[in-house]
């Protein structure tokens, strides 16, 4: 069974109650906690050292790996960041909740990196601890209900790994994770999506972990929107319950067809480079990538970062490019746009650790 319905209880997940609030104060709040991440610091020191006793005290009280100094460019699709200060892969939830607990008792902050889709690493790199939680595959389960399958995921498990699932049960509904790079925890904290559907259609619930707890949490829990869903305060998702539905031969290859021609159109317009995906989120009634295109920056570069020449809401790493680069280029856009347009663009892509402001 999942947890409860609607908003999430404290006791569904073991953290403190949360009072109730307007949800725009709410996005206020992830916005102002966003800018933190983020925040351009003045010392030209690059990544202050770990100490010891912080790597060695995080050891003693998880089971998993431990590292100093991860380098995060291989870990990004945009091959672009520092490194991350103290690097853990958790064995288990338990081991991921000492982690948590361990964090705030430190006054580390504390940022999950899935498969690196989706996200721009700052130059000077992630203080604090980065958490990594690895593709268990033997931890999939399969429920068969009526005329559906209930399959239990870890949330780092990759998104293609959940659509072969799908196949070899003879099932359809996860078609429209087809030529999304990541993990499912990263597809449901982004509610990803293509014309096909979104993770919104298919999760049943998700095991939320937080320092204080950990539970079981219904889809309406996460109040799902536009490449957005809402997690309890510090929660972690480590596993999740989607909802498939059996289907006879001729509907599955009309699923796959329609998977195919999906993927195709991708190709034909979204840059093969190295990229994050799009970089802003589409504005209501418009498309971010065709402002751009409009306000005249199709094809303009900043070092080794380019807005694409295919498609104006992708930037690519051409070479060499950092992530001050990809910056400029993200604020060179928001500017313009917003003077020739009056449109605001939102961010998309998640930006992560320290940066040099450009």
């Amino acid at each position: 069974m999942c947890g409860r319905r609607g908003r999430p209880s404290s006791r569904a997940y073991g953290a403190p109650a949360v009072p109730r609030r307007h949800r725009s104060s709410r996005v206020r709040d992830a916005e102002a906690h966003e800018a933190k991440m983020h925040r351009c610091p003045q010392t030209t020191e690059v990544m202050p050292a770990v100490s010891r006793r912080l790597s060695a005290s995080l050891a003693s009280l998880a089971r998993g790996v431990v590292r100093e100094g991860e380098p995060l460019s291989r870990r990004t699709t945009f091959g672009i960041g520092g490194p991350a200060a103290l690097w853990f892969e958790p064995e288990g939830p338990d081991d991921l909740q000492a982690a948590l607990r361990f964090a705030r008792d430190e006054g580390l902050d504390c940022i999950i990196l899935g498969g690196g889709s989706n996200v721009l690493v700052g130059d000077r790199g992630i203080l604090g601890l980065t958490l990594h939680l690895p593709a268990r595959r033997e931890e999939i389960t399969v429920e068969e209900t009526g005329d559906a399958y209930v399959v239990t995921f870890p949330a780092g498990l990759s998104t293609a790994a959940v659509r072969r699932t799908a196949r070899a049960l003879g099932a359809v509904g996860p078609e429209f994770l087809v030529g999304i790079p990541g993990t499912l925890g990263g597809a449901l904290q982004m509610n990803a999506g293509t014309r096909l559907g979104e993770m919104v259609d298919v999760v049943e619930c998700a095991h939320v972990v937080t320092a204080d707890g950990a539970g079981w949490l219904d889809a309406e829990a996460f109040h799902f929107g536009y490449r957005h869903a809402e997690l309890p305060p510090g929660g972690v998702v480590t596993h999740l319950r989607l909802r498939f539905t059996k289907a006879t031969p001729a509907r599955i290859a009309a699923a796959e067809q329609a998977a195919r021609a999906e993927l195709a159109r991708r190709h034909r317009t979204q840059p093969r480079g190295r990229s994050a995906g799009s970089v802003f989120k589409n504005p209501p009634g418009d498309y971010a990538g065709r402002l751009i295109e409009a306000a005249g920056l199709k094809g303009r570069r900043v070092g080794g970062a380019v807005i694409s020449p295919v498609h104006a809401n992708f930037i690519v790493n051409d070479g060499g490019a950092t992530a001050a680069d990809v910056l400029s280029l993200l604020r060179l856009c928001q500017a313009r746009v917003e003077a020739c347009f009056g449109v605001a663009l939102k961010l998309e892509i998640k930006l992560l650790g320290e940066f040099r402001c450009p």
